[in-house]
């Protein structure tokens, strides 16, 4: 059941057995991220309705999917920089890009932000209980140092690197397959 109230009613109506558990804040808090309580509403009227449901909206919804072409993506997480909600997580263990639907607010920084193209972002999206959880969008192979074997990167970020350097003719790119330690032992070593 979904009850529509007024602000100052809605305390005392989260109370009664009709609320359910939404996930009230948990104890002496000051701040309350009202995304997360959102999430958290919507994910339990999901999980007891038992149902899914797919919203194609006409006007503002305020969350959206964004999906990543994989081949174009280079995991330099420049995304990450514009996602202030956190909907855009990395995974630094498995070099992977992670999209939280429930949590995405549509805003579109991250597409304006990627410097390879490679966001889309869509108003359509499906509430289920996947919905809820954090979706691969993109994985990398990483970049380890030639010397030390340190992972500092991923392989498609130092190769698009590399093209941008290789139009340049003053560039000495022969440093740059160490992680930031080597590279500066190396450039030492050459002078």
């Amino acid at each position: 059941a979904v009850l529509s109230c007024s602000l100052d009613d809605f305390d005392s109506r989260m109370d009664t057995p009709l609320a359910g558990n939404f996930g009230k804040p948990v104890g002496n808090t000051t701040f309350v991220n009202r995304r997360h309580s959102l999430v958290v509403a919507l994910e339990a009227i999901v999980k007891n309705s038992g149902r899914d449901l797919r919203i194609r909206p006409e006007g503002y919804i305020p969350f959206a999917t964004v999906s990543c072409n994989s081949e174009r993506c280079t995991q330099c997480m420049a995304c990450l920089g514009g996602c202030r909600i956190e909907a855009l997580r990395a995974d630094p263990q498995q070099l992977s890009l992670n999209h939280l639907g429930a949590m995405c607010v549509g805003c579109g920084l991250c597409l304006r932000i990627c410097p390879e193209n490679a966001l889309k972002i869509s108003p359509e999206f499906t509430l289920a209980s996947d919905f809820f959880v954090a979706r691969l969008m993109a994985r990398a192979e990483p970049m380890a140092c030639k010397k030390c074997g340190k992972v500092f990167g991923t392989k498609k970020s130092f190769e698009r690197v590399m093209a941008i350097l290789s139009k340049k003719e003053t560039v000495d790119t022969n440093h740059f397959e160490y992680c930031e330690t080597c590279r500066v032992v190396k450039l030492f070593e050459t002078e």
